[in-house]
């Protein structure tokens, strides 16, 4: 509770005159498209969670106007108002779940800001958010026909299936699978630090970023296809190649979302869905670099094709 753990931020300049108009109703649209975005979750008398689909179609936009800040300062006010907004818990059980604001910088610079609690989206959710606001906008302010995709299904759908679905045998497999993955795997990595690990965690950290040439980004690509494997298997062995190098451990897990949409009717929902793979990779015997790929690659396809385990009931 009143804690923004869980927010999950974007914002996008938008160059020109802004419809504002427009703006509402393709964000309208896309409230009343998607039946996650006008879900709320609160707890019934006999103590159980439940989940409630609004029927309000309209979302309201705030609009913050910076127009009269001198132009030195104009966008650093603009930039800490988002990183707030990006910082303000929601209620779970009033909602909306989802926050959109204009903030106007002049007549032909905005920033848009979209707030959304995880517990109804997630990164692949955020995109198709954007990708089908801007299809709308775009239609709206040149006064021709909005062709988004049919929506055969909601993300309750999806829920009450997957719910009757992965239980019993089915659920007892794949949690047997991840019991004997993660058997006797260690409780922490021994990583040298600046400071004493604190007695309780925090969700205090920090995102490095850093951008592969071109060249060298071809280069990984060619090199994994030669290896029979993905890029994302060729990072991540030298990601646990790097973890080994500095805690000196030749057992490692590091957790990795997936998307968790291995169904194309989902592919174009707003919901979520990841979800989180404990990958224990085994770098025993001083493996060269090919070895250990092949051992990363084995544990990944192993690890996607139990991917249904929901990571909470894998910790149970």
């Amino acid at each position: 509770p009143n804690q923004a753990t869980f927010n999950i931020p974007l914002a996008f300049q938008v160059d020109g005159r802004l419809d504002d108009v427009a703006l509402q109703t393709a964000v309208d649209t896309l409230y009343q498209r998607h039946g996650s975005l006008r879900t709320t979750f609160f707890y019934a008398a006999n103590g159980q969670p439940y989940q409630h689909i609004g029927d309000n179609t309209h979302l309201p936009i705030t609009t913050v106007d910076f127009t009269m800040q001198p132009d030195d300062v104009r966008e650093k006010e603009a930039r800490n108002w988002g990183q707030a907004e990006a910082q303000r818990p929601f209620a779970l059980n009033t909602g909306p779940l989802i926050r959109v604001s204009h903030l106007r910088l002049d007549e032909t610079r905005h920033l848009l800001v979209i707030v959304m609690h995880h517990i109804i989206t997630d990164g692949w959710s955020m995109s198709i958010f954007v990708r089908e606001f801007v299809q709308l906008y775009a239609a709206l302010v040149q006064n021709r026909p909005t062709r988004l995709p049919d929506m055969p299904i909601q993300y309750a759908d999806f829920a009450v299936w997957q719910h009757k679905w992965l239980q019993g045998d089915v659920l007892t497999q794949q949690l047997a699978f991840w019991q004997n993955h993660l058997a006797d795997a260690p409780l922490i990595l021994n990583l040298p630090s600046d400071l004493p690990r604190p007695k309780l965690q925090s969700t205090r950290g920090r995102l490095y970023s850093q951008h592969l040439s071109p060249g060298i980004s071809h280069t990984l690509a060619k090199f994994s296809q030669s290896q029979n494997s993905t890029l994302f298997m060729t990072l991540f062995a030298a990601y646990n190649l790097l973890l080994y190098r500095y805690s000196h451990q030749d057992d490692i897990v590091v957790g990795t979302p997936i998307a968790n949409r291995n169904q194309p009717g989902i592919e174009g929902l707003i919901g979520f869905f990841v979800n989180t793979l404990a990958l224990r990779i085994d770098l025993s015997g001083a493996p060269d670099f090919a070895e250990l790929l092949v051992r990363v690659r084995e544990t990944t396809l192993a690890a996607y094709a139990h991917q249904d385990a929901p990571f909470d009931q894998v910790i149970d």
